[in-house]
């Protein structure tokens, strides 16, 4: 509880942002930068681009490293930028950055680019730290990822309602989702993942509505739901965004 670290949602076009905070002085400590890709070669799976919208930021238990999910937004491709046109999958990527928490600063190459997914909006580990939850918004997913091998889905859970954007594990096993748009919170089985480390979809146990009354008339709801639906695709080319 001695630090608080900050994410900037908003970029500045050098790199997205992390502020450290000393908690008991409410100073600013330290600035994390996430810098702006221009190395990577463009492929169908990879390419360039800014870390922005950092969504959060998940800490793993050792204290040793954090995990800040964000997109990645290719600001240095275009006709009026290097001449070239612009691809579909080059333009917004997911992207997860991982912070050496010691040393206040990024770890450039092991950046996860999650391919065909929407950008991730929030992470958290598991008590040991050898795996990360990670909320995939628009994807409708849950995924589930090893730190050693951290471009490879371990688990997923499909479908976990509408634009699912937060998890809490508890000390149970016990994985409860925040599906926004679907006005639930939704309880999944996560012993065997930890305990027995099952690659099988962890088992639903059951859903919560989170809204009594829904405040919204039915179309515009419907009309959000589809706005941010990168799942659905009649809407996205390879399900980055709609």
């Amino acid at each position: 509880g001695g630090q608080v670290y900050v994410t900037r949602f908003i970029s500045q076009d050098a790199g997205g942002e992390i502020v450290k905070v000393d908690a008991a002085t409410m100073q600013v400590s330290a600035k994390i930068l996430l810098k702006l890709d221009n190395e990577t070669m463009y492929s169908s799976t990879e390419g360039r681009g800014l870390p922005n919208h950092l969504f959060s930021i998940g800490i793993s238990p050792d204290g040793g490293q954090a995990w800040v999910p964000s997109k990645k937004d290719n600001i240095v491709r275009g006709l009026l930028r290097d001449g070239q046109k612009s691809a579909p999958d080059q333009l917004v990527r997911p992207l997860v950055s991982v912070i050496d928490l010691s040393l206040a600063q990024e770890i450039y190459a092991r950046r996860v680019d999650l391919d065909d997914r929407s950008p991730p909006l929030h992470v958290e580990f598991t008590p040991y730290g050898d795996l990360a939850i990670l909320a995939l918004g628009g994807t409708n997913h849950i995924e589930v990822r090893s730190l050693f091998d951290p471009e490879k889905v371990f688990t997923t859970i499909l479908e976990a309602g509408s634009f699912p954007r937060a998890t809490v594990l508890t000390p149970s096993g016990r994985l409860f989702v925040q599906a926004w748009l679907s006005r639930e919170v939704i309880a999944y089985d996560m012993s065997a993942t930890l305990k027995k480390h099952s690659k099988a979809t962890p088992i639903e146990l059951g859903r919560i509505a989170s809204v009594a009354a829904e405040k919204l008339p039915a179309q515009v709801l419907l009309g959000k739901k589809i706005f941010h639906d990168s799942a659905d695709r009649r809407m996205t080319n390879e399900g980055y965004v709609t």
